[in-house]
């Protein structure tokens, strides 16, 4: 996993041990910890490119790549009170709606 600013920089290398699994579909997951990871706003979109490779006897037969943001969205208060948060900070979306149409 490398950050857009730095493509090639490995911020989280990460290797599974030899896995073996039945004919069929399969999902495996990876936990990561990136501490130092730059969250994803609407003033600085940071972006973050995951590269997953699949070998077999040392020789790639697939690889995918995903861009991704490290953000959470909360719903603060009840009722009318309730605000929407992005990473913590308060947010207002608006739409058709919102104008009163």
């Amino acid at each position: 996993m490398y950050g857009k600013k730095g493509p090639g920089k490995n911020c989280f290398p990460a290797y599974v041990k030899k896995q073996l699994f039945p004919a069929g579909e399969h999902f495996l997951t990876v936990p990561v910890n990136v501490p130092d990871a730059r969250l994803w706003d609407l003033e600085t979109p940071e972006l973050y490119t995951c590269e997953i490779q699949l070998k077999s006897r040392n020789k790639i037969i697939d690889n995918e790549q995903k861009e991704f943001g490290f953000r959470w969205f909360t719903v603060e208060g009840i009722g009318e009170d309730a605000v929407l948060c992005l990473n913590g900070h308060r947010i207002m979306l608006l739409s058709a709606i919102s104008w009163g149409y």
